[in-house]
């Protein structure tokens, strides 16, 4: 099997402490670390998965925020060139569940049509939950996304979670406008500076509705839970 000639772009966006790095460094590096220290801007890693079932190989480059976790301090050069935002909320964390629609909006609104995934993180801790399950899928319902939960300590559901976001991209199309050229990153940050960025999109009432309507012509399906 060939690998794909250029690394596909995979976002983690989501309130700080859901689990971004965690979920990624258990993907990445197959272990999982409960403390680990913050690096300010952003990081990414790489890493090559086969998908037998389709003959091809994928090279995925996985950018995760450090030390910027609000909606409005991440740089827009994060998000520009994203196959796929992989948004999420913590099982023990009510107010990052409240937060997932404002983190999908500034991926629209920056990265223009972009593939998402809700993701439940620490679904480890589902005995205390402060998200019901009904909750999450009603949610994934309302903004027609694939739902996972997913647990970095357990290793519950991680590499399906990444496997399914790279299907995504063998057959997505983006249209050329939403595809501005990616920044150069490394784990230092994004071009070496950073700048808020104030989202004036969260106080837009008809942003779900115009999102829906985008969305026509599109199959209609029920969130799918995973």
């Amino acid at each position: 099997m060939e690998v794909a000639s250029s690394g596909i772009k995979i976002i983690l966006v989501g309130d700080g402490a859901v689990g971004k790095t965690a979920l990624l460094r258990r993907f990445a590096d197959g272990e999982f670390v409960e403390q680990y220290k913050s690096t300010a801007g952003v990081e990414y890693v790489e890493k090559t998965i086969s998908l037998p079932l389709i003959g091809t190989r994928l090279k995925l480059v996985l950018w995760d925020t450090a030390g910027q976790e609000s909606v409005n301090s991440i740089p827009d050069s994060f998000y520009r060139g994203a196959a796929v935002a992989i948004v999420l909320f913590s099982t023990d964390d009510q107010e990052s569940f409240l937060k997932v629609e404002g983190w999908v909006r500034r991926v629209e609104k920056v990265n223009g049509v972009t593939s998402m995934i809700l993701c439940q993180s620490k679904f480890d801790l589902a005995c205390k939950p402060e998200i019901l399950t009904g909750e999450a899928e009603k949610l994934a319902t309302k903004l027609q996304l694939p739902l996972f939960r997913v647990s970095a300590k357990d290793n519950f559901n991680v590499s399906q979670l990444f496997e399914f976001a790279a299907s995504m991209c063998i057959d997505c199309e983006r249209p050329a406008q939403t595809s501005p050229k990616s920044a150069s990153v490394g784990r230092s940050g994004v071009g070496g500076t950073s700048k808020t960025v104030v989202a004036e999109e969260e106080s837009d009432p008809d942003w779900l509705r115009r999102r829906r309507k985008g969305k026509k012509g599109k199959n209609k399906k029920k969130c799918v839970v995973m």
